[in-house]
C-alpha cells in the first residue's frame, strides 16, 4: 500500500495533492460521462426520496467532492454530490478510471450528516 492511499472524507481532509487535483478539475470545468451498472439504476428506482433521474455527464465545477479512495496514489473513486431538484442533491459513486457510478442517491439539500463516523476515514498528516 502507498502512502497516499486510503479513504477520505473532506470533513476530515484530503491529501494535498488529492485536493489540488478536484480543486484543478473544478477550476478547469471538467466534466464526463456517465454510465450506470445495474445495482446503480436500481437504486435510482428505489430511494426513498423517489424516482431519481441520472445524469448523462458529471460537471466537476458544479459538484462536490465528499469522498475520496486512492488506490496506488490514483484517485480511484469519488463520491459527488451535486443538485439533482429544489429539494435534493443526488450523490454518485464515481470510479474515475471509466466514469462508472457504483451506486446512486438522493440527500435533502439540508442534510449536513452531523453523525460521521470518523473512523471509516483516514486521517491526513
Amino acid at each position: 500500500m502507498n502512502k497516499m492511499d486510503g479513504l477520505y472524507h473532506k470533513d476530515i481532509g484530503f491529501p494535498d495533492a488529492v485536493q489540488k487535483s478536484i480543486s484543478g478539475a473544478q477550476d478547469r470545468g471538467i466534466s464526463f460521462p456517465l454510465s450506470y451498472g445495474s445495482h446503480a439504476r436500481e437504486q435510482a428506482f428505489s430511494d426513498r426520496y423517489g424516482k431519481i433521474s441520472l445524469p448523462k455527464k458529471l460537471n466537476v465545477a458544479e459538484a462536490e467532492a465528499i469522498e475520496v479512495q486512492v488506490i496506488n496514489n490514483k484517485l480511484h473513486k469519488i463520491l459527488w454530490r451535486t443538485d439533482h431538484d429544489n429539494e435534493n442533491d443526488i450523490c454518485l459513486a464515481v470510479l474515475m478510471e471509466n466514469g462508472f457510478v457504483k451506486t446512486v442517491w438522493l440527500n435533502e439539500k439540508n442534510d449536513l450528516h452531523a453523525t460521521l463516523d470518523h473512523s471509516k476515514y483516514k486521517e491526513v498528516s
